[in-house]
């Protein structure tokens, strides 16, 4: 007698695939998805392609005479002492690459040192003690020297809400 008492009650997972077909036909439920094929992985770097060498970045004290140590930098780029530069200066950045008709405001000395002769210095406003950034680009043989008014500038965004909560 249990036994045809209990086959008559429906068991709860027995009505859920009606329901859900309920569901799906009245929009409730979303069609049964397929799987879609895997989204296609990066191409991986190929090992064997040419590499940019890095730019590499230092930060140099200028000293009383206007000399900068440079001298793994300008290894990197492959500069021997006494090279010669052509410069360019926009907005307190100085670009120097070789060059051969130059008027040596910046120069390379015997001990493989920038050198900015004291006309440069007090144009851009420079003083001994100095920190300057340096960027040595050795595919495009250039160095870049930024002057502290130039890395201020760069660095204004984010230093200006420092300045406005803490005036001085």
């Amino acid at each position: 007698m249990i036994p045809s008492l209990v086959s008559g009650i429906p068991r709860a997972h027995d009505s859920v695939p009606r329901v859900v077909d309920d569901l799906r036909s009245a929009g409730v439920v979303p069609p049964t998805t397929t799987w879609r094929a895997p989204l296609p992985l990066p191409p991986l770097i190929d090992p064997d392609a040419p590499r940019r060498p890095p730019i590499r970045y230092e930060v140099r004290r200028m000293d009383k005479s206007g000399r900068l140590m440079a001298r793994p930098l300008l290894d990197y780029l492959g500069w021997p002492p006494r090279q010669r530069l052509e410069v360019r200066l926009d907005e307190d950045v100085l670009t120097l690459t070789p060059g051969q008709d130059c008027d040596d405001t910046v120069y390379i000395d015997n001990r493989a040192h920038l050198r900015l002769r004291a006309r440069l210095r007090r144009d851009l406003a420079v003083q001994d003690a100095d920190d300057f950034l340096l960027a040595a680009d050795p595919t495009a043989a250039t160095l870049l020297m930024f002057t502290p008014t130039a890395v201020a500038a760069l660095l204004r965004p984010w230093t200006a809400p420092l300045e406005e909560n803490h005036p001085a």
